[in-house]
């Protein structure tokens, strides 16, 4: 018995059909791998990238440029060299259009830096997160949010980020000292880490 013209023609159409619903799935299954892989790759890089931002932000947040703070004072002669000005637990250096003053705890540790300098100074005073001498109020407030405190000292302003442990001193609106304690708490560190991360 053989089979007629139709149902050949009907079994090699189902037989098409299933050739196309197998190539739409075997599309639909690498589609899917690929997104997974897309995926994967996208959260390593924003693991990447947010640990770099971490770090530069606790690294910014507990150091005066290369000296950390809690630093001992040989330390400190070690990567500064000898201070132009040492009386106690205070010490100055002065440079070419700097002035640094750093000062030790009762333990002869760093917990508190005071840097001013010349806009042009050939070694000025290292930048906090990018916010450095001569920078704008507007550029403080965008980098940081608004101060915990701000005094008025004469014709300065100091906008004071407590629980950063930082305070820029501006006169027109242009930052001329940055201040660094040792002291920070970590709920702001966080807030700051997050300020950092967003565009």
């Amino acid at each position: 018995m053989s089979s007629s013209p139709h149902s050949g023609q009907h079994t090699q159409h189902r037989l098409k059909r299933r050739r196309i619903r197998l190539h739409g799935e075997s599309h639909a299954v690498r589609d899917q791998r690929r997104g997974r892989v897309i995926g994967a790759v996208m959260a390593v890089v924003a693991l990447a990238y947010g640990a770099q931002v971490w770090w530069h932000v606790h690294q910014a947040l507990r150091s005066h440029g290369d000296v950390p703070m809690g630093a001992s004072s040989n330390d400190v002669r070690y990567r500064l060299g000898k201070p132009t000005h040492e009386q106690g637990a205070e010490w100055t250096y002065t440079r070419a259009g700097q002035v640094l003053t750093l000062h030790f705890d009762a333990s002869g540790r760093l917990d508190h830096t005071r840097c001013a300098s010349q806009i042009t100074a050939s070694d000025p005073c290292p930048a906090v997160l990018s916010i450095g001498i001569g920078a704008d109020e507007g550029d403080v407030v965008d980098r940081f949010g608004r101060p915990d405190r701000e005094v008025l000292v004469g014709q300065d302003k100091v906008m004071a980020y407590d629980g950063l442990g930082y305070a820029f001193r501006l006169r027109q609106r242009t930052v001329v000292l940055i201040e660094h304690q040792a002291a920070v708490l970590p709920a702001l560190f966080w807030r700051q880490l997050a300020w950092e991360l967003v565009p």
